[in-house]
């Protein structure tokens, strides 16, 4: 869900843009996606497409897109996630779906990512400077976990993770980086002539940092990785539009984590 969070923007960029005119039936990219985050039925994944929208209108009002795409989009996935709602008021026992019961039929009360907190929490008071280490979040909710079915390799935040796993230094440190690099982001809002491409791989990122707040995306060195490449893009674009102060501004930020 999270690499489709991250490509539809750009297919929307890709279908309505003008460039790429040898490519027919442009659209039917974007189907796909959207087919595959619907099968996907992820629910907070779908919630942040729905919230896309409003932004990708923003960007492409300029370029040949009429509003009843955009409409019929939201109104598929708002139709999408009141049927997930729907079933998510039965187990899986008492589905009324066959196939895909285990992921539609989810009930709230039964959420363990809650459980998945505490346990995060509990183990960064047993040692808050320094953790259990990285990488062992699963032998942490071994730990503190009361049913076996609350046992996770992935606390579904990449935060808290870090600071369960790291201890408050490297927590503190992370969080700063990512602020720092999404803070710079946002500076290509004043530039004019950037490549506009470089607006949907923006609202991707954001897009990718929210779901990293409720999911394990992050802690897949693929997302992640593809995540750290696309910021390079956007901030060596701005770079190259002679914002020196950036690159003043990065190095002094290398220079205080090596410091750290």
């Amino acid at each position: 869900a999270a690499l489709l969070l991250m490509l539809i923007p750009l297919g929307w960029w890709f279908s309505f843009s003008g460039k790429h005119k040898f490519f027919h039936y442009k659209g039917s990219v974007l189907v796909l996606f959207y087919v595959l985050l619907v099968f996907t039925f992820g629910r907070f994944s779908i919630f942040l497409s729905l919230l896309q929208l409003p932004f990708i209108y923003q960007f492409v009002k300029k370029e040949k897109i009429k509003k009843i795409y955009l409409c019929l989009v939201g109104a598929i996935l708002i139709f999408t996630l009141i049927v997930v709602g729907i079933f998510s008021k039965n187990s899986s026992e008492n589905c009324a779906v066959h196939e895909f019961r285990s992921q539609i039929c989810k009930p709230i009360s039964k959420e363990v990512r809650p459980e998945y907190l505490k346990q995060s929490w509990l183990s960064f008071k047993s040692y808050p400077l320094f953790g259990y280490g990285p990488g062992t979040f699963s032998l942490i909710t071994k730990k503190f976990n009361v049913i076996a079915q609350y046992s996770s390799v992935y606390a579904h935040n990449v935060f808290i993770q870090i600071f369960s796993e790291s201890g408050l230094f490297v927590g503190i440190i992370y969080v700063f980086l990512i602020f720092f690099l999404y803070k710079n982001m946002m500076s290509i809002f004043k530039i004019k002539n950037l490549h506009s491409e470089n607006y949907f791989i923006f609202l991707g990122l954001v897009s990718l940092l929210l779901n990293s707040l409720m999911d394990f995306d992050w802690n897949l060195f693929a997302i992640y990785q593809m995540t750290i490449i696309f910021i390079a893009v956007i901030l060596w674009d701005y770079q190259q539009h002679g914002y020196k102060e950036f690159l003043f501004k990065t190095d002094t930020f290398i220079k205080f984590i090596w410091l750290i």
